[in-house]
């Protein structure tokens, strides 16, 4: 596959709002290949990340005891439900 079409893959995963494992399937890819093109974006090259700035999505977290934050570039956190969400985003906005 060249590179262009994994570009089109990442980028559409990522406005596609599945999990990464759920597109591959849905795409016929195999699951581990396709999280290392979305973690190794130095392959495909800075132009493929579609992220241009850091933001957040608004999020309502109900009954959770653990909040997971899945990130573009594949990157997972876990947090206890019970930090504070301020925390959270001030964390993530300036490590990822």
């Amino acid at each position: 596959m060249t590179r262009q079409e994994k570009r089109r893959h990442v980028d559409a995963w990522m406005k596609s709002g599945l999990n990464r494992d759920e597109y591959a399937a849905q795409n016929q890819l195999t699951a581990s290949s396709f999280r290392n093109w979305i973690t190794n974006y130095a392959y495909l090259g800075r132009e493929a990340s579609p992220v241009t700035g850091r933001s957040l999505v608004p999020v309502q977290i109900n009954s959770a005891t653990i909040v997971r934050v899945e990130c573009p570039s594949g990157r997972v956190w876990m947090f206890p439900a019970e930090i504070n969400p301020d925390w959270i985003k001030s964390v993530l906005l300036r490590i990822e």
